[in-house]
């Protein structure tokens, strides 16, 4: 009986500390006071239920002035890691002093851990001490004399009066009188005394002056004439000298800058022929266009088969000139060969038969000689001859191409067709060709009030290039306003840059366009586009309550709500999971599925969500509705249960975006809930005919979640409710067998 004592006195005061963190207490103290233009720091230290101090409590406040206007409103409170959770609030110099009604939220209704505190604070002047009372005095910023009784005048109006740092021991201050009549007084004494010394001195004075002016003025006009005629002739010199140099420079400096006209014309940065008129149409339509540096003032342009033809032509040319030399050379050697011959015989016959064997010999070795001779003349003066022509025939070939290109009067327009057959070829390409590229992101879908992203990328023969400057975007809505107009983009690294731009939550839906702008080179400005939605549908999503909890059909009723203003296809997702923290999706859930529909503005979507669980526990049947990059969503907590336990209710759980009462704190719970059956024995909620800590568990299990229950019987007192008055109930037949007598 003792021990039965113990545990409901343990139990009683357990309840009684629960009770105390989940039921605010008015207790009396003395207000938190500030002044006017103080920052009052409002804050307490939050504990769970085994005062452990907590950081999860997500603490509010809330602000009233003392005539019960909202000045702030659940306001975040800061939380340091030793669980005191705090908020700053700055008081106004214009705000109303006296007492400041404020509250402190943590925890929810739907979890069971609730707690409000009183955080009431007054604001009036400070309190100081008697030594700080004069400074504070002086430094009232309202302080007046006249407002205070009869103070200024009683100061003007004292016996004895005294200027600090100018006392007057006797006598009194000058007036403005006594100042005027001095000052006539002491003008009449000077004036007086002046008449007398001056009246004396006045005749020499102007004879002196009389004098000594005339005869400096005839003295300074010679002296100034003399000298303005010298200066006068080498100053005109002068200025007309320099006057001829500057027109001489003038004219030059002006003739240069005309010269340059041309150059600096053409030369000009931002210069564009598209905007001159019809320009540009105008110099492709002219009947003469030229290629700068290769014109054809006549001729044509050298094919490749003319250039073949010109050298089998040159080739023909040498060779024959070459037989030609050959031919020349041999009727020279043939005719000197005879002539020598001759002269040879008719000597030889001259003379005495003693000398024809010398004179023979001496014939034979000048012939000989004179062979060579004439040979190494002739072959060296026919290599050098074709050595020539071959070198002058091999420039002239090679420089054809140079030649052709440079010629100065070249014109496509002019030879036949070969401007139309050059564009017309099937097959152009441009030798060393530089080419740029610019490219945009495709960014897809977002929601009103979300951040949009662009990335621009700049190349430059297939490699990141950095443009001249930086891209620049504007941004056009649905109706095809300017919401940004030329935006410089941020370069995040070599030839890429991005842009990023949040949309107002009240913009409109539908398909937006951005359009950049990139100046890669001078003369050279290249274009990109980006469509992309903007979506204004956000949707509720609302389990209203599970349709079947019998294994292994499973399923729940579920709304879907329109809530923006455009018709919208919503993806949703449904899944059914053991843990609350595990999302849909994953390829871990007990049951995964997925659908799509099209819902107008304002319309419910109802629907029954199927699911396959085979075996009975305790379960989270989740909802997902995507709209562009958000998602909503909805969870609600149920007990499966096997076809034989007869148990197809609806079952606790939340809805609306993750509702759901909260799980159960034993892990064993899940069974006993899904195992109970039958008639309700008290607070004997697992029915094993005892009231101990395992009906404890359960209760705590379902405390303050939302009707009806998966088990019934924790509502002991049936108000639809989990709370302190079943808890009580429950304590008052702790260690019993409940109700049941027997």
């Amino acid at each position: 009986m003792r021990t039965k004592n113990i545990f409901r006195l343990f139990f009683s005061c357990l309840f009684f500390v629960s009770f105390f963190f989940f039921i605010p207490k008015n207790v009396s103290a003395e207000y938190q006071r500030a002044s006017l233009g103080d920052t009052i720091r409002l804050g307490e230290l939050i504990y769970d239920d085994d005062y452990v101090a907590t950081t999860t409590a997500g603490c509010t406040i809330t602000v009233h002035n003392p005539a019960n206007t909202l000045k702030v409103n659940a306001g975040l409170m800061t939380v340091n890691a030793n669980g005191w959770y705090y908020y700053d609030y700055a008081i106004g110099l214009a705000e109303a002093e006296g007492v400041w009604p404020s509250s402190m939220s943590c925890g929810t209704v739907i979890s069971g851990d609730l707690i409000k505190l009183d955080k009431t604070f007054f604001v009036g002047p400070s309190i100081v001490s008697s030594s700080t009372i004069a400074t504070s005095v002086w430094n009232a910023p309202s302080r007046l004399l006249t407002s205070f009784g009869t103070v200024a005048a009683d100061v003007w109006a004292a016996a004895t009066r005294t200027l600090t740092g100018s006392g007057l021991t006797s006598g009194s201050l000058a007036t403005l009188s006594d100042v005027e009549s001095a000052s006539t007084s002491v003008t009449s004494q000077i004036n007086s005394n002046t008449n007398t010394q001056t009246s004396g001195i006045t005749s020499a004075v102007n004879a002196n002056t009389n004098a000594t002016v005339l005869t400096a003025s005839t003295s300074l006009a010679a002296n100034i004439n003399a000298n303005t005629n010298a200066q006068t002739s080498g100053i005109t010199s002068a200025v007309n000298s320099n006057t001829n140099t500057a027109v001489g420079n003038a004219s030059t400096s002006i003739g240069s800058m005309i010269t340059s006209i041309p150059a600096n014309v053409w030369a000009y940065s931002s210069r564009t022929l598209s905007s001159f008129g019809t320009l540009v149409a105008d110099i492709w339509s002219n009947g003469t266009r030229r290629l700068t540096d290769a014109i054809l003032g006549a001729g044509s342009l050298a094919l490749q088969s003319d250039v073949t033809t010109a050298s089998s032509s040159l080739a023909a040319a040498i060779t024959a000139e070459t037989a030609s030399v050959n031919a020349n050379t041999n009727a020279t050697v043939l005719l000197a060969s005879t002539s020598l011959a001759a002269n040879i015989n008719a000597n030889t016959n001259a003379q005495t038969s003693g000398i024809t064997s010398a004179v023979n010999l001496n014939t034979n070795t000048g012939i000989a000689t004179a062979t060579s001779s004439l040979a190494a003349v002739i072959n060296a003066n026919t290599n050098t001859t074709v050595n020539n022509a071959s070198t002058s025939i091999g420039s002239m070939i090679t420089s054809i191409p140079a030649n052709v290109w440079g010629y100065s009067a070249r014109t496509l327009t002019s030879i036949a067709s070969l401007a139309n057959d050059v564009w017309n070829a099937s097959t152009r390409t441009l030798t060393s060709l530089t080419l740029w590229g610019v490219n945009m992101s495709d960014f897809g879908t977002i929601t009103a009030g979300s951040v949009y992203r662009a990335t621009v990328t700049t190349v430059y023969n297939g490699t990141l290039t950095d443009s001249q400057n930086v891209p620049t975007v504007t941004v056009y809505d649905p109706s095809r306003n300017v919401v940004v107009n030329g935006a410089s983009m941020t370069r995040t690294s070599v030839g890429t840059y991005e842009y990023s731009y949040t949309t107002d939550v009240n913009a409109a839906g539908g398909v937006w366009e951005s359009v950049v702008s990139t100046t890669v080179e001078t003369g050279k400005t290249l274009p990109g586009n980006d469509y992309w939605n903007v979506t204004t549908a956000p949707p509720q999503v609302i389990i209203l309550g599970m349709n079947s909890l019998e294994t292994p059909n499973v399923s729940a009723n579920v709304r879907i709500t329109n809530e923006g203003d455009i018709p919208y296809e919503y993806q949703y997702e449904w899944c059914v999971v053991s843990n609350l923290n595990n999302p849909c999706g994953g390829g871990d859930d007990v049951y995964y599925a997925s659908a799509a529909k099209l819902i107008t503005p304002g319309v419910n979507f109802d629907t029954t969500l199927t699911s396959t669980v085979s075996t009975a526990g305790t379960y989270y049947f989740k909802v997902v509705v995507y709209y562009g990059t958000e998602k909503s969503g909805s969870s609600r907590l149920f007990v499966a249960t096997s076809p034989s336990s007869g148990n197809n209710g609806n079952t606790n759980g939340g809805a609306g975006g993750g509702g759901g009462g909260s799980p159960p704190s034993n892990p064993n719970v899940a069974n006993v809930i899904a195992s109970a059956g039958g008639a309700c024995n008290g607070a004997d909620f697992n029915r094993d005919k005892k009231v101990n800590s395992v009906d404890f568990s359960i209760l705590l299990a379902f405390w303050k979640a939302i009707f009806p229950f998966a088990n019934p019987c924790v509502d002991v007192n049936s108000d639809k409710k989990v709370n302190s008055v079943d808890f009580s109930i429950l304590l008052s037949q702790w260690g019993t067998r409940g109700v049941i007598s027997s």
